[in-house]
């Protein structure tokens, strides 16, 4: 396969992994939400954005609730998947892509991960 067409494909995968990977592909908006947002002049994601940092730090205060590491590692991981997929919709997957890969990279190769996981995410940074 010649580097053409390899380029046209790699494009057409771009494309089809970008479509849902924006802000369109967000829960629907609730009526509160509506409501506020018009009431303080926001854009709808904005507002999501701003609630979510807001409620992080409620989140955050529950960890101190759970004694055992593992559910404190769940907790944290659930309650930080909620939170962005509420702002961000398919966006999330932002988030967990390079996550996924980092992790990878750290179970495989710990000694290297330090590097691996740089260039796993200054890659995937400059694709998107």
């Amino acid at each position: 396969m010649k580097w053409p067409e390899v380029h046209e494909k790699l494009q057409q995968a771009a494309i089809a992994i970008e479509d849902p990977l924006t802000f369109r592909h967000a829960p629907p908006a609730m009526e509160w939400e509506q409501q506020l947002s018009s009431a303080f002049s926001l854009q709808q994601e904005v507002l999501r954005y701003t609630l979510c940092l807001f409620a992080s730090v409620l989140v955050g205060a529950g960890i101190s609730l759970l004694k055992s590491p593992t559910a404190r590692h769940l907790y944290s991981m659930l309650s930080g998947a909620a939170l962005i997929y509420f702002a961000f919709g398919a966006g999330i997957l932002h988030v967990l892509i390079p996550s996924a890969l980092t992790y990878l990279a750290m179970a495989l190769s710990p000694k290297r991960c330090g590097a691996l996981a740089w260039a796993i995410n200054l890659a995937y940074l400059q694709y998107v």
